[in-house]
């Protein structure tokens, strides 16, 4: 069977590559650290991307492609400047402060600009995000936890690792998934911290500041990230899922967080980035009112310039792969091509 998919790959990913050359491939990652090296008392459930595999990955697709920045990505799908084929931008979500001291020295070997996106409201207040608190809590419980969320029961036994990762990600699902008003689940967020850090051994807070997983960079670290070329974006404020919330807050999560960007790289900030990949027509609007050029999506697939919507721009993940053809199928937009065919499959049958 493995043969067989590799024979296919084999065949369909030069001639993806070929028909797709004028189109523009956008890899999406979050953090970057080794989980072998890290300095670091624990490991997040939550997956980060290995250094080895950005190396790696990077290493295979620069014979192939061209690495450029997301204004030069918008400038040549808007029609502003002819198309470079075989281009790929490189994005990061979130800021962590990984993204510069293991993500940054790889890009470099391959001359590969980033952008990064930053929910700016964090970095000033110097708070984690919430599913890596609780991530820290659930590994470090001292007892059993139960509780209810939408009448699903979540069981967390502290000495049942397979268990206990699997009712993580499934309750970070529910809660990003839940209909309710976003601010009303993360009242409920915020309840089921309490209940996880009073039964645990520690919290987040006591490490953050120094964590190679999940520390973010700070104001000053931008600043210089920035006159080196790092292109620095909006992740909204306080990382809400937009299309949950009412059009005020919308508003404000997207003018503020692009001011406290721009205030603080003297840099504009004009390319938006939707938490959770969480939007409606309403937050678009809003989003180019407020002097927004494009938005990205975790939507996966390949922009082609004169597409309908700038503001709906797709996104690969990374490939967490360390092979030729299973690089260049994730990165390129094969694989999301085929999830895609395979959806609308399941939907008719």
């Amino acid at each position: 069977m493995q043969s067989a998919k590799k024979i296919l790959l084999s065949i369909l990913v030069p001639i993806w590559q070929i028909l797709t050359r004028r189109n523009l491939s956008i890899l999406m990652i979050h953090g970057v650290m080794d989980r072998n090296s890290a300095k670091s008392s624990w490991i997040p459930m939550r997956f980060q991307l290995s250094p080895y595999i950005l190396d790696k990955g990077l290493n295979i697709l620069s014979k192939k492609y061209s690495f450029i920045s997301i204004t030069e990505a918008i400038d040549m799908l808007t029609g502003v400047i002819p198309i470079k084929p075989y281009s790929m931008v490189l994005t990061f979500d979130d800021g962590y402060r990984n993204n510069l001291s293991h993500a940054l020295p790889i890009l470099s070997k391959y001359n590969a600009p980033a952008a990064i996106f930053l929910s700016t409201g964090h970095i000033y207040t110097n708070e984690p995000y919430w599913y890596d608190r609780m991530d820290y809590a659930l590994q470090h419980l001292k007892c059993n936890i139960q509780f209810e969320f939408e009448s699903n029961l979540y069981n967390f036994p502290p000495n049942n690792p397979f268990e206990l990762s699997q009712s993580f990600h499934n309750l970070r699902y529910a809660l990003k998934s839940s209909p309710s008003n976003y601010l009303s689940t993360l009242s409920k967020i915020n309840e089921i911290l309490s209940l996880l850090e009073n039964n645990s051994h520690g919290s987040l807070y006591d490490i953050f500041e120094n964590d190679p997983w999940t520390s973010l960079l700070n104001w000053d670290e931008i600043k210089i990230a920035s006159k080196k070329g790092i292109y620095f974006g909006s992740h909204t404020v306080d990382h809400l899922l937009l299309g949950k919330v009412n059009s005020q807050v919308v508003l404000n999560q997207l003018s503020i967080s692009k001011q406290h960007i721009e205030n603080n790289t003297g840099q504009s900030c004009q390319i938006l980035c939707y938490p959770d990949g969480d939007y409606t027509p309403e937050v678009i609007k809003l989003a180019q009112n407020c002097g927004y050029k494009a938005g990205l999506s975790i939507r996966g697939g390949i922009n082609h310039p004169g597409q309908k919507n700038i503001f709906l721009l797709s996104r690969n993940s990374f490939p967490n792969r360390d092979n030729y053809l299973s690089i260049h199928a994730g990165a390129s937009g094969l694989t999301a091509f085929f999830q895609r065919i395979r959806l609308n499959v399941n939907k008719h049958t």
